[in-house]
């Protein structure tokens, strides 16, 4: 990861909770558009817009949890690190 990508992860991590609310939220328009399917007849313009729908929603839940996992990543290994500092640190290794 280049200096460029962890400054980008550093800001879109602060927003991690607002990332999990819409990834539920889409999460929500994707089942109510996946109940619509039986009942919208091909070839009608409310066809058309439930895949532009399925188009729009789907690799925008993609993008929304591969950034929230990348957080989840973060925030584990500081974690992780942190411990570890406190473990050196009261062993007396410096």
């Amino acid at each position: 990861m280049s200096h460029s990508d962890a400054g980008l992860f550093s800001v879109i991590c602060q927003y991690a909770t607002l990332l999990r609310y819409l990834a539920q939220l889409l999460i929500v328009l994707l089942l109510l558009s996946l109940f619509s399917v039986p009942f919208v007849p091909p070839g009608t313009a409310s066809y058309y817009m439930m895949l532009l729908n399925f188009i729009m929603l789907v690799p925008l839940l993609l993008v929304v949890l591969v950034f929230a996992y990348v957080c989840q990543q973060r925030r584990s290994r500081k974690t992780v690190d942190a411990v570890t500092d406190e473990t050196r640190e009261l062993s007396g290794d410096t």
